[in-house]
């Protein structure tokens, strides 16, 4: 038997071995090109030693012995690609790693953040992957959201993590409790020894999940860019051949190749809150900045402009909005004219950034630019009394009228040599020359001519053609402004390419003219509707009234949660599926301590009260993923699919605290004692619920208000310092 009441011990696993069986087929033909000097050295030097958590997942961590995480599988992307032999060791504490970097028995550690202290004695590539910070609490606590809220808190921390130097130098006033690793921390704060953690939300997420840790919830995110995981391979600082070796591989690695991985486990997600990943140089320039100037051309909606008010308004503010976020920095708009003032205040330090321009650094020296970050189509606008043209190539000899800045007449000119291009003063002036027949049509696209519909009610112009030729945006800066450029284009890449469109799309508004009559289309559709609403009506109050009688059937008329019927269906579906598919399931079955006292002393009425006070702690304690339900008078079961015994014990000790601290009225706290067991394939149902009764009965004989276990079972990891003993 397992007796879960106090934990206390220490696992120390130290797995040397298992040679990185490298997926050489996930290897590109981008190969890192090394020097000979290179080649000598990985044959000199061997099998490359990599670290390898035991519990930092999904990142880095160790399942049944086998290294796992997306840093794994990242590594052994580059060994493939590097034909470089590695091995992962598994077991040390994160500053046991730490310290092997420097004695020189590990050479390499995955998902380092680099640091000014860990600079002594480290290297580090370029970060492979960002995400921000959050900070962890109970579900019960309503008064923590930021660092500054921990002031005079305890907050866990591994050991030894990047953390802890930030916190002891730049917030004094944090008391750390500091412990091996995230799940400790976790645990920590579940069980009161703590008042909060802070850590990667998917680890803590992970974490959560998988121990059943339902008692805690994400509380904030620390502003402070320095708690930004900007996570590195590190090697000693002496191993310059070893860094520029990994750095080679790093910068091979595709887009594709890194998407890959985010899918495989599952961080998409958490990548789409991330922060911009900036190098040492990057954030002490964007340190030194209050805000960041951008110039707007105040005419140009609906890409930019400032409106009566004097607020910046359209496309490129929106996208403003989006980065200033990503790096934690305000942005303030300068107005301009047109593009010309706008690049004399970039070169007189007036602005630092103009957000919507044509790719200039090929054509002027004075700028530079980031990759182009939005393609929109260009269409032809005409009066809605013009035919139909459809292919822009019936539009030899046709004025079209453009605007300047916005469009390049080099560029038309060269795409569509037979037009005549005539230059507008606005896109509104233009409109008033389409309606006076001086141009034949205007070369704009959809948002603008969407953004003037609506505004100034043009509704005699409709959209009659295509260019083949889109017109493709970027940012500028000055083109002394390195860094500005980096920053810019790095946050760009962190909201990826959907965000701007997306933008965009919002803009987007068009009056489609049709020429069919449609008022007999409309009319039979009409008396269809009709039918057919009365018809899914009729379905759906029947519907409601079978999904009624489903579920009085299936739920306890006192409690209202799922009673025996539903319980047994669930056991049978659970079994069968095991025996089928394999995995496992796990029961927990509890029984309220010593309640036939409470109903001898105030009546049954009050011990009902009792038992609906239980049962809204034990919903708040378990996963949506589980069935819970009333087995019998005051005995309840909970059904966890998917979960292992020490899993399942672990909820098991969270229910048993959540029943133990849940407000009652006059009988005063409940406890409970908890059997768990765990289904073993082939046993059936019959042979492995007498197992689960008697370890609740053996919870009864050890003294009620503890959870125990069916069996005896070795475990690999098990969490230390919680509030129950491994026996």
């Amino acid at each position: 038997m397992m007796r879960y009441c106090a934990l206390v011990g220490m696992l120390w696993v130290i797995v040397l071995g298992t040679v990185a069986t490298a997926h050489a087929a996930s290897a590109d033909a981008s190969t890192p090109a090394l020097t000979e000097a290179e080649k000598v050295w990985l044959k000199k030097h061997g099998v490359i030693r990599v670290h390898n958590e035991m519990n930092w997942p999904p990142f880095n961590f160790n399942e049944g012995g086998t290294p796992t995480g997306f840093s794994i599988d990242y590594m052994n992307l580059l060994a493939a690609k590097l034909n470089m032999p590695i091995r992962y060791i598994t077991g040390p504490e994160w500053d046991d790693f730490l310290q092997m970097i420097r004695n020189g028995s590990l050479d390499v550690m995955l998902n380092i953040v680099n640091t000014p202290g860990r600079r002594e004695f480290m290297a580090f590539s370029d970060p492979y992957i960002t995400s921000p910070t959050g900070i962890f609490v109970t579900r019960d606590n309503t008064n923590i959201h930021s660092l500054d809220d921990l002031n005079g808190k305890t907050v866990a921390i591994p050991r030894g993590f990047f953390f802890e130097e930030i916190l002891k130098k730049s917030y004094p006033r944090i008391n750390l409790l500091l412990e091996e690793d995230a799940l400790q921390n976790l645990e920590s704060v579940a069980f009161g020894r703590a008042d909060a953690t802070i850590g990667e939300p998917g680890v803590m997420k992970y974490l959560i999940d998988t121990h059943f840790l339902t008692n805690i919830k994400l509380a904030g995110q620390a502003s402070d860019r320095r708690f930004t995981s900007d996570m590195s391979l590190g090697v000693a600082k002496d191993q310059t051949t070893l860094l520029d070796i990994l750095q080679k591989a790093v910068r091979s690695v595709s887009a594709q190749e890194l998407q890959q991985l985010y899918a495989r486990w599952n961080l998409d997600a958490t990548r789409q809150e991330q922060v911009v990943a900036l190098n040492e140089a990057e954030t002490t320039y964007l340190s030194q900045l209050n805000t960041v100037r951008v110039c707007v051309n105040s005419r140009a909606m609906p890409y930019e402009g400032i409106d009566e008010a004097g607020v910046y308004e359209g496309i490129s503010s929106e996208l403003v909005k989006l980065l200033g976020k990503r790096l934690n920095i305000a942005f303030e708009a300068i107005p301009t004219g047109n593009f010309n003032t706008s690049v004399s205040a970039l070169e007189a330090h007036v602005c630092d950034v103009m957000p919507m321009v044509l790719p200039q650094t090929a054509v002027d020296a004075r700028l530079r630019d980031t990759k182009p970050y939005l393609n929109v189509p260009v269409v032809l606008a005409t009066r809605t009394d013009e035919i139909f043209l459809g292919d822009t190539h019936q539009l030899a000899g046709k004025t079209i009228g453009y605007v300047p800045g916005i469009f390049s007449e080099e560029r038309i000119h060269k795409r569509y040599p037979d037009l005549k291009l005539e230059a507008l003063p606005s896109l509104k002036e233009g409109v008033a020359m389409l309606r006076e027949g001086q141009v034949d049509g205007i070369m704009d696209t959809v948002a603008a001519l969407a953004y003037g519909m609506q505004q100034n009610g043009w509704y005699d112009m409709r959209i009659a053609g295509r260019f083949d030729e889109p017109l493709i945006l970027s940012m500028a800066f000055r083109s002394d402004d390195q860094l500005m450029q980096g920053i810019i284009q790095k946050s760009l890449n962190a909201l990826g390419p959907d965000a701007p469109k997306s933008l965009y799309d919002q803009w987007v508004s068009i009056k489609y003219v049709q020429s069919v009559d449609y008022t007999w289309v409309w009319r039979g559709l009409l008396a269809l509707g009709v039918v057919l609403v009365f018809l899914w009506y009729r379905n759906r109050q029947l519907s409601q009234f079978n999904r009624r009688l489903e579920a009085i059937a299936v739920t306890d008329a006192l409690t209202g949660i799922h009673n025996r019927k539903k319980l047994d269906e669930v056991l049978k579906s659970e079994s069968e599926r095991v025996e089928r598919d394999g995995g496992t399931f796990s029961v927990i079955l509890l029984d309220l301590d010593h309640f036939k006292k409470v109903n001898d002393a105030y009546g049954h009425q009050e011990g009902d009260a009792v038992l609906l006070v239980v049962c809204d702690a034990v919903r708040r304690a378990v996963s949506h993923r589980f069935t819970f339900g009333r087995w019998g008078g005051e005995e309840f079961m909970v059904i966890c699919p998917d979960t292992p015994l020490l899993a399942a014990a672990s909820a098991a000790e969270i229910i048993r605290r959540e029943i133990m601290l849940a407000p009652q009225g006059a009988p005063g706290p409940q406890t409970a004692s908890l059997g768990v067991g765990e289904y073993r394939r082939a046993e059936g149902v019959q042979s492995f619920l007498p197992r689960v009764d008697e370890a609740l009965y053996e919870a009864k004989r050890q003294g009620r208000n503890c959870v125990m276990t069916a069996e005896k079972q070795a475990s690999p990891r098990h969490p230390h310092n919680s509030a129950y003993t491994l026996m």
